[in-house]
């Protein structure tokens, strides 16, 4: 489970990519220091560092074979999330773990940290805006003072306000 967890947080990755995901698809960056990859065949994915020494542990116990299922093959890589599931007591309460959460939850937690969306799209593997559709909604304003605006308009600080405009907005 906590390779599911790892991966599907840490990296955001799709059930095929966790599945086929061997010790040997993560690395370390090469020009960033202490920052771990994820190498597919498509693109790089930055491993989130809350997650990072979970990783790097369970590659130390697999070091040749997958992550998930170890070097075995068929039924023991047909779905694990599935048969952990089923042996876990999970209040009726809490919602159903699935790996499209986990992806989700990765995905906010990117874009909430300043990942632009031309980078995010690129780490995640993605073609269209419209799956961003359903991360907005989970996105939190980075204040309350609006001064998400100031990056927007191209202005880095609110002491350089336009030439012939009251701080004020106007309202003077």
């Amino acid at each position: 489970m906590a390779t599911i967890l790892s991966l599907g947080l840490g990296a955001g990755l799709r059930r095929a990519e966790m599945y086929e995901l061997r010790t040997s698809h993560v690395v370390h960056h090469p020009v960033h220091e202490g920052l771990l990859v994820v190498v597919l065949p498509d693109r790089l994915v930055p491993l989130r560092h809350e997650v990072s020494d979970m990783v790097v542990h369970l590659c130390d116990e697999e070091p040749t074979g997958r992550l998930i299922g170890g070097a075995g093959t068929g039924k023991s890589l047909t779905d694990p999330l599935g048969r952990m599931r089923e042996a876990l007591d999970v209040p009726a309460s809490l919602p159903l773990l699935n790996l499209s959460r986990l992806r989700t939850t990765w995905a906010v937690a990117c874009l909430s940290d300043g990942a632009n969306l031309a980078e995010f799209q690129r780490m995640a593997g993605t073609k269209s805006g419209r799956v961003l559709e359903k991360f907005a909604g989970f996105i939190s304003p980075r204040d309350t003072n609006d001064d998400w605006m100031l990056p927007a308009s191209g202005t880095r600080s609110a002491t350089s306000p336009m030439p012939g405009l009251p701080m004020d907005g106007g309202n003077a």
